[in-house]
């Protein structure tokens, strides 16, 4: 499989330096932990209504949403680290001036992150 198929697991070649793929991955491991956040999300807010569908999509978009919410300081954490844009936008799939347009100013602005 390659680094083109954006659907299948990803390529590690030495998992002392390669540590994730170049993209999103969308596999059994990811649905998995997704199903196990909505079930935990609808069992702490409406347990009664495990299985209702509307509920399930309530779960999905609150995790989408928390997702989203999060975003900004993760790749603030990422520039910190010294990451670069281009692996930035790659795990976003979106385009170095994108990723810069969105996050740049948030990532110059805020508390660098914390080291130890």
């Amino acid at each position: 499989m390659t680094d083109d198929d954006r659907n299948g697991p990803p390529e590690l070649t030495d998992p002392w330096t390669h540590t994730h793929a170049a993209h999103a991955v969308i596999d059994e491991q990811s649905a998995a932990v997704v199903a196990a956040a909505a079930e935990s999300l609808t069992m702490s807010r409406s347990p009664l209504a495990l299985g209702d569908a509307l509920v399930a999509l309530h779960a999905l978009v609150s995790l989408e949403a928390q997702i989203h919410a999060e975003l900004p300081d993760v790749v603030a954490d990422a520039l910190d680290q010294e990451h670069s844009f281009e692996e930035i936008a790659g795990q976003l799939a979106i385009s170095q001036a994108t990723a810069r347009r969105r996050y740049g100013a948030y990532a110059k602005r805020r508390e660098p992150l914390a080291t130890d």
